[in-house]
């Protein structure tokens, strides 16, 4: 069976895709009634972070309770997992709902930067085995050397958890002990206006302001993004030289805070995919519950080597204890960070390995899932 032409559906005035999602067929259905298919499964995704799950759950209710769609015919797949599982929402029992952890391995490196389910219909092996060989090798010949700095973070776009970050960093002087890129990759968030807003809402002093006025776009390897640039149109790729140049990564979600009404879904990205795959262990500033999503889906993180009790926390607290972890880092000697990276050998080998696996796995499981719905 071709499951993706099964899936496509061309209406009048939009392509019925991967890319639809409830409210757009929702507004389709009630300019053109007559084009309610009924006999065609209607598919959906949240794979990234410009819709929420709660918002598409609202608007399948909206396309049941006004059309008399049938739940059963509705499919659902989300790269977005539900921290408390069991207070989901009941309409989750009542469609095809699909968790798809997988995702972030399979489509983080995608060289369209895209998180798309449909991605899982690609027989292209995303990380070809000579490039696995390659990292795993660098890896283990690194154990006899020292790295130049104690970590890595990206930081493209301005968000107020990133600016947090940068503040801290300069105000504790700890810049220059790591790799850093802070709003490098859109100039349209670089004025004086744009700076002030963030900054003066985020920052207290005016002098550690000041600095960072100065200070941005910061990006160590001078990598600039945009996606209207051919020659830079990813976001996802990787540095293997910088990873390998530092100890442990400070990854900066997209998302912070809660920003789910009805159930707390958790956005994981490309950010968390580098270190897990790259033999990094990571302190994560990102929403409550991220860590405990990561080990849910079988990885391993860095307790007691980092104190993690940040991740179940409140934002500010969770906040003030993810930095407190930074500049304890930090302030070790790099060759005591050698020593304290190399402990944590095991993990690190098993949350490659574990990556590799679902990396491989996760197209056919998506696949199996989705050719189980069709026939039933």
């Amino acid at each position: 069976m071709n499951i993706t032409k099964s899936l496509y559906k061309k209406f009048n005035d939009i392509d019925y895709n991967f890319n639809l999602q409830p409210r757009h067929l929702l507004e389709h259905f009630d300019k053109n009634p007559n084009s309610i298919p009924d006999d065609k499964f209607l598919y959906f995704e949240c794979c990234d972070d410009m819709e929420s799950i709660d918002e598409m759950l609202e608007d399948i209710k909206k396309i049941h309770d006004k059309y008399n769609i049938d739940y059963n015919k509705i499919i659902f797949v989300t790269s977005i997992p539900i921290l408390d599982w069991d207070n989901r929402p009941s309409l989750i029992d009542k469609i095809n709902y699909y968790e798809l952890e997988s995702l972030i391995t399979y489509s983080a490196f995608d060289e369209n930067g895209s998180s798309s389910a449909c991605h899982m219909f690609d027989s292209i092996e995303s990380f070809p085995n000579h490039t696995k060989l390659c990292i795993k090798t660098v890896f283990e010949n690194s154990k006899s050397f020292v790295r130049q700095k104690h970590y890595l973070t990206y930081n493209g776009y301005m968000k107020e958890h990133r600016v947090k970050l940068l503040g801290f960093l300069v105000e504790k002087d700890l810049l220059d002990k790591g790799l850093s890129s802070f709003f490098y990759y859109d100039e349209g968030q670089l004025s004086k206006e744009f700076i002030n807003e963030y900054t003066y809402g985020e920052i207290e002093d005016k002098t550690v302001i000041s600095k960072i006025r100065k200070l941005v776009p910061y990006s160590f390897d001078n990598y600039r993004h945009g996606f209207d640039d051919p020659d830079n149109a990813s976001v996802a790729g990787f540095n293997i030289t910088s990873q390998f140049s530092t100890y442990f990564n400070i990854v900066t979600e997209s998302r912070f805070g809660d920003q789910s009404e009805i159930t707390h879904a958790i956005f994981l990205s490309d950010k968390i995919c580098k270190p897990l795959f790259l033999f990094q262990p990571f302190i994560v500033i990102s929403q409550r519950g991220s860590l405990e999503i990561l080990k849910r889906m079988g990885f391993k993180t860095f307790s007691p080597w980092i104190n993690e009790e940040y991740d179940l926390m409140t934002d500010s607290d969770r906040m003030s204890a993810a930095l407190k972890e930074v500049e304890k880092l930090c302030r070790l000697d790099i060759n005591d960070l050698h020593k304290w990276y190399w402990e944590m050998e095991d993990i690190l080998v098993h949350n490659f390995n574990h990556f590799v696996k679902l990396n491989d796995q996760g197209p056919k499981k998506f696949r199996d899932f989705m050719e189980n719905v069709i026939r039933t």
